[in-house]
């Protein structure tokens, strides 16, 4: 019934290119911020934390984004903010301070729509297969779904070592023009590209708010039937 479920495996293939993705810019943070733009410790620090507070606006804002274009839209939304903000990123100019943050906050917004919009769809899948199989299996759908997103981290992990690499990087010394290149390539254009990929993978998905309520219904209808036969 997992694999039968095309609305689960579409959250299970975008949770681990969301994990990749987002491993190989947040790993490659630091390094954008200590090479490419020169920042010192402070502005490092202010960086970091920035993109915090903006996930964790996000995250709250995510109720209100969901009330105005429901769940299945507000992830594609989230996604685009996620992939524009990136790719913007390539063509701020290191000296540009307040661009720069201000990319890294909606990029960190998007983030927090992502998360949140993230599980709550995982656990729309799984009252849909309950619903379509007529058999609760809501514990397989979290773990295997938790499986897939540590796969995206391995990979996101294993990318980044590999592409920093064959960039040219080399720990602690002075970058060349090409590690520097490398560098924002990794924190911009590549995962703007995985995001923009996952936006379109989710025009597939359909599990929208019309279907979803005709699937609470039924499903509260059927447990209220239980209750009154007293099983």
């Amino acid at each position: 019934t997992l694999f039968k479920n095309r609305h689960w495996v579409i959250m299970f293939a975008a949770g681990m290119l969301d994990l990749t993705f987002i491993i190989v810019r947040a790993a490659t943070l630091v390094y954008y911020c200590k090479y490419y733009l020169n920042f010192d410790e402070g502005r490092t620090t202010t960086f970091l934390l920035i993109g915090n507070i903006g996930f964790i606006a996000g995250a709250i804002a995510t109720r209100f984004l969901v009330r105005a274009v429901g769940k299945k839209s507000g992830l594609i939304i989230a996604h685009v903010i996620l992939a524009v903000s990136a790719a913007a990123t390539f063509w701020v100019p290191p000296g540009q301070f307040g661009l720069i943050m201000a990319m890294q906050v909606l990029h960190a917004i998007g983030g927090g729509f992502n998360a949140t919009l993230y599980w709550a769809m995982i656990a729309d899948t799984a009252d849909f297969s309950e619903w379509k199989f007529k058999v609760r299996t809501t514990g397989i759908v979290f773990s295997a779904t938790t499986c897939s997103q540590k796969i995206g981290m391995g990979i996101g992990g294993a990318i980044t070592g590999y592409l920093l690499t064959n960039f040219g990087y080399i720990a602690g010394a002075t970058q060349t023009a090409g590690a520097n290149h490398g560098i924002l390539l990794l924190v911009s254009l590549i995962p703007a590209a995985g995001f923009a990929f996952v936006a379109i993978l989710f025009l597939g998905y359909g599990l929208n708010e019309n279907v979803c309520k005709t699937v609470r219904e039924d499903l509260a209808q059927a447990v209220g039937e239980l209750q009154f036969l007293g099983i």
